[in-house]
């Protein structure tokens, strides 16, 4: 993390908007935030913790962040420029504050408040891309790239000297709080409560298991009871009773019973017993059958007798109907006959009609061809001529029709030539656009002829120099596969270092995820539990409060109840619609039980789903090559501008030459397109002069044709009626031809169908015709007759009629009513038998599955029992070495094991640092030879004094040793911190104060240690305002205090430049 730049507004003490650029401070690595006491130097240090966490340090509230200086209204806010993970973020955030009303409110409150809010922007490619206005977006994504909590960021970035110096002399109890809320080893107590759980859980399998073993061998006992009685088990036991004297017969006493003689008594019962109701079926359904049978013969016999004599009732009156029918059906077929000689008579009688007006039509046609001088002029020209003279009554029809189709011919020819004119006119037309666009063709020919000219001379001229330039390049683009490969490798090492941050995010967050579900599992399992428990304990205490004199008991069905038990019920609560005992029924407990389940899968996903996490962090070390990513990106940036360079010139030769062929391309081209316009030019002038050959010919045709009318379409369309006359005179010819024809042929037809049909003539046919009414009917009559003689036939071949006839010739009787009804009552009664019998297999049939069933749970659930008795002492083993106890030789809880490595790893990293400051003479050590409580939690520090090779508690060293001894131990816990939380890099650091307590030796050393952090590439800002420290640092960030406000400014040494800050309003 890199601090840029940062903007106050209205902030603290800070009344107008402050704007401090850090660059000069970070090139000069190390600074001093300098100002009077209550200037506002811890502000500062508070408004960079705001704008990354919007918290701020200490027990402050952020609501009290807005300044009493500024002007009503001033919406405080904190502005801070900073890199983080690699990517430079801009962060704007504003507490909520009180701004005056614009209209007084009904309250008369003159303020309102405006809530608090955020802004994220990122630089990217130059250009400041917004990233969320959300604070709580905000706030993820900023965990991503800087995976510290806001105490962790206070004590790592920002090191308080006092609460480390109070940390130093502080004993076990009071560093193991420090301790855990830096490091979050919570995650290892859960381990230990997981244990527990797990132990608990196992224990309660075990119990339940048993329980579960007891209800199924009552429920198997209280089933085969009461289907097959309380000496169910009868056989058993007489084989029981065969046992020799030596070897006592246990198997009397259910109590006694295994798991195995439980299933074989239960099952070996229930099969005895489908046995039996499956016989007694088979006995029912064999009397139903019979009974049956004989209820269908007599009902056949019945049906049949009866179909029998209703077919002779009925054939007897259908043939006393026949003569009559016999009749009706002659009159019939002779209307039939006369029928179509009638319609044809009318028809011939219509088409005489048609055939006078067809020659009418004739005549008027005839007369307008005599009329029309085109059409006597092509009839001259043709044999049509006489055909118009001859044409009259008797003439010779068909010899007319054919002078008419000469003369018609003749006028499709006279029209097709005038067409032809006509196109010729038109091409003539055509011939002088052409003749107009060919001169201008020819114009712009020449014109552009003379520009390819100079275009071909211009293109010479840069192929020349580009040939130059392509020369000068060639050898400038080599090495560019070796850079490109370099660059590779080194994007691959950026990619797996910010995947290294990435994944510490994300191992963190799947460590809180595991504890999450492990905390659900571990309370559905107690739900789960305590359900079971309180059934148990209120099932026999509310049955026995429900219990009425002489009304059955809804458990055995006894209406007696000789001793109910003496507990009290418990009380209906809210939350309990009914009983508790009755709500909290198997029902309920195996909801509760699917829960815990549920819960106990979703806890085992999150746990592989860490592994794999942990899994791909090292994978992704191997892969980074021990890079951060700083140096990563640093040799990726190398890489990459090697291989611009060389691209850069690759891509320049690829350029020039690409010219250059574009620019052969175009002159090859100019210099065909040239030869091409001047033979297109040579074209067109021979061309155009056929065409005005042409032209003049056509149009001394066209003259001739005319024959002194003023227009071709004039004459065409004279010609076109006159065609169309002939056309008429033709179709109206052939039209009185045809039907005269009809006429003759309709005629003969008639005649000769009546000589056929035996009538003497047409009026002897229309006699035999009948009235639509009398047609009706007797047809009707017939019809009906002709039906009735086919149903009657249809029911001689049916069955019933067959038999009844076969039974009426051998003199059996109808059954009566009586008998029928007696059989039809046996047979029910024989049916339900069976249908009970059938019942009773089927109870059976069901009680044998759910004895299978119940036997099957129990020889399982006895064997997953026996595994869990196993692991539950496992577990129990485990649990005791975290607790501290069994094999534990420390007698250390896992947690306070894992902050005394945590310890260690401080103390080291401290040890480093006040080496230097002390010129060697302390050491801090991690002290565990404590006893009593102390012992147990190990977190003790001493100080090894190398000149006298002593150790000597904290409390002894003096005031400036302490200083040191604070600092080394705030900067080794936050180097430990810092490798906690991925390697985040922190390249800005805040030492507070305690300077003042040391020598002029002693101080050089400390400085050196502090330079030694700035040679690293941090930026170290020291808190302080004792006169020595400016004397020894001079850059620095001077907080200055008016009584209108704080101002900040950056002091640089004498020959640099100071910045103020941004006094804007």
């Amino acid at each position: 993390m890199r601090i840029h730049r940062i903007e106050l507004q209205a902030f603290g003490p800070f009344a107008g908007r402050e704007t401090v650029d850090l660059e000069p401070l970070n090139d000069a690595g190390l600074f001093l935030l300098d100002g009077p006491t209550g200037a506002g130097k811890s502000t500062v240090l508070s408004a960079v913790c705001f704008a990354l966490y919007g918290t701020v340090p200490g027990r402050r509230s952020v609501d009290t962040l807005a300044s009493t200086y500024a002007a009503p209204g001033t919406r405080p806010e904190v502005l801070l420029e900073v890199t983080l993970g690699g990517r430079r973020f801009e962060i704007l955030r504003w507490p909520k504050y009180l701004r005056p009303r614009k209209r007084r409110s009904s309250d008369g409150s003159q303020y309102t408040e405006e809530k608090a809010g955020a802004q994220l922007r990122e630089l990217r490619d130059g250009t400041w891309t917004e990233l969320s206005v959300r604070a709580d977006e905000i706030g993820q994504l900023l965990g991503t790239v800087l995976p510290l909590d806001s105490e962790q960021f206070m004590h790592v970035v920002m090191l308080p000297q006092g609460e480390f110096a109070r940390f130093l002399r502080a004993d076990s109890k009071d560093k193991e709080i420090l301790l855990r809320r830096l490091f979050g080893t919570g995650r290892f107590d859960h381990v230990e409560k997981d244990l527990a759980a797990r132990h608990q859980l196992l224990a309660d399998a075990v119990r339940q298991d048993q329980q579960i073993t007891d209800r199924l061998r009552e429920e198997i006992d209280e089933a085969l009871t009461d289907r097959l009685g309380s000496d169910w088990d009868a056989d058993r036991t007489k084989d029981a009773d065969d046992q020799p004297d030596d070897e006592p017969a246990t198997l009397l006493d259910r109590t006694q019973w295994t798991d195995e003689d439980w299933s074989v008594l239960a099952t070996g019962a229930v099969t005895r017993a489908v046995e039996s109701a499956q016989q007694e079926v088979e006995s029912a359904h064999h009397q139903a059958a019979q009974a049956r049978e004989e209820l269908t013969r007599l009902e056949k016999h019945r049906a049949a007798l009866v179909a029998a004599v209703s077919w002779a009732e009925r054939d007897e009156r259908h043939r006393a109907a026949s003569e009559q029918t016999e009749r009706s059906r002659a009159r019939l077929e002779q209307h039939r006959t006369a029928t179509p000689l009638v319609r044809r008579s009318q028809d011939v009688e219509r088409a005489r009609q048609r055939a006078l007006l067809a020659h009418q039509t004739w005549e008027q046609a005839l007369g307008a061809l005599r009329d029309d001088e085109h059409v006597l002029g092509w009839a001259k020209e043709t044999d049509g001529a006489a055909a118009l003279e001859a044409a009259g009554p008797g003439e010779d029809l068909a010899r007319i029709i054919t002078g008419l189709r000469e003369v018609q011919s003749q006028a499709d020819r006279a029209v097709d030539a005038l067409d032809r004119h006509a196109a010729d006119d038109r091409r003539a037309l055509e011939l002088d656009d052409e003749l107009s666009t060919g001169a201008l063709q020819d114009e712009e020919l020449c014109a552009r002829i003379e520009a390819l000219s100079v275009e071909i001379q211009q293109l010479q001229d840069r192929i020349s120099g580009l040939q130059e330039s392509a020369q000068g390049l060639t050898g400038t683009a080599a090495g560019l596969d070796q850079a490109a490969e370099t660059t590779a490798q080194a994007v691959s090492r950026v990619t797996a270092a910010r995947r290294m941050q990435e994944l510490a995010d994300e191992v963190r967050d799947a460590e809180q995820s595991l504890r999450s579900v492990t905390d659900t599992a571990q309370d559905t399992r107690q739900h789960w539990l305590d359900l079971v428990q309180r059934r148990l304990d209120n099932a026999a205490a509310l049955l026995a409060a429900e219990l009425v004199p002489d009304q059955p008991c809804p458990v055995c069905g006894s209406a007696e109840h000789p001793d109910p038990s003496g507990a009290t019920p418990p009380e209906d609560t809210e939350d309990d619609a009914h009983h508790p005992a009755l709500d909290l029924s198997s029902a309920a407990q195996e909801r509760a039980h699917d829960a815990w389940r549920t819960a106990e899968t979703r806890r085992e996903q999150a746990q592989r789903v860490l592994d794999d996490l942990r899994r791909q962090v090292g994978q992704t070390q191997v892969v980074a090559a021990g890079l951060s990513l700083h140096e990563a990106e640093e040799q990726a940036a190398a890489a990459q501008e090697a291989q611009q360079r060389a691209e850069l010139a690759a891509s320049e030769l690829d350029r020039t030459q690409s010219q250059l062929r574009q620019l052969e391309a175009q002159l090859g081209e100019r210099r065909t397109r040239q030869d091409q316009e001047g033979q297109a030019r040579a074209q067109l002038q021979t061309r155009m002069e056929h065409q005005g050959e042409e032209r003049d010919r056509l149009r001394r045709q066209i003259s001739a044709a005319l024959q002194g009318r003023s227009s071709l379409a004039e004459l065409r369309e004279e010609l076109i009626r006159a065609r169309g006359r002939v056309q008429t005179a033709l179709a109206a010819g052939e039209d009185l031809t045809l039907r005269e024809a009809t006429v003759s042929t309709e005629q003969a037809s008639l005649a000769r169908d009546i000589a056929a049909s035996g009538y003497t003539d047409l009026d002897h046919a229309r006699a035999a015709l009948l009235d639509e009414p009398l047609h009706q009917e007797l047809s009707s009559a017939v019809q009906a007759w002709d039906q009735e003689r086919a149903a009657l036939a249809e029911l001689a071949r049916t069955a019933d009629v067959v038999q009844g006839q076969e039974l009426l010739r051998q003199g059996v009787a109808v059954p009566e009513a009586e008998q029928i009804e007696a059989a039809r009552q046996s047979a029910l009664e024989s049916t339900e038998r069976e249908h009970a019998a059938l019942s009773a297999a089927g109870g059976m049939d069901a009680l044998q599955q759910q004895i299978d069933q119940q036997c099957g749970t129990l020889q399982e659930v006895g064997a997953r029992s026996a595994d869990q008795r196993a692991r539950a002492v496992e577990v129990e083993e485990l649990l005791k070495l975290v607790r501290g106890g069994g094999e534990n030789e420390y007698s250390m809880r896992l947690a306070s094991y894992v902050l005394t490595g945590r310890l260690e790893d401080v103390a080291q990293a401290a040890t480093e640092r006040l080496l230097t400051m002390t010129d060697g003479r302390y050491e801090l050590v991690h002290d565990d030879s404590s006893t009593g409580g102390a012992r147990r939690r190990g977190l003790d520090l001493v100080v090894r004094d190398l000149y006298t090779d002593t150790l000597r508690p904290a409390s002894s060293l003096s005031g400036g040793e302490t200083f040191m001894a604070s600092l080394a131990l705030a900067l080794g816990l936050a180097d430990t911190v810092q490798a906690e939380a991925g390697g985040v890099e922190m390249d800005t650091l805040f030492v507070d104060e305690g300077f003042g307590s040391l020598d002029a030796q002693t101080l050089e050393q400390v400085m050196e240690v502090l330079d030694g952090l700035q040679a690293g590439g941090r930026t170290l800002g020291l808190v302080s305002h004792v006169d020595r420290m400016r004397q020894e640092i001079p850059c620095r960030l001077e907080v200055t205090k008016t009584r209108q406000g704080s101002h900040l400014t950056v002091v640089l040494p004498t020959g640099g430049e100071d910045y103020p800050g941004q006094h804007a309003s």
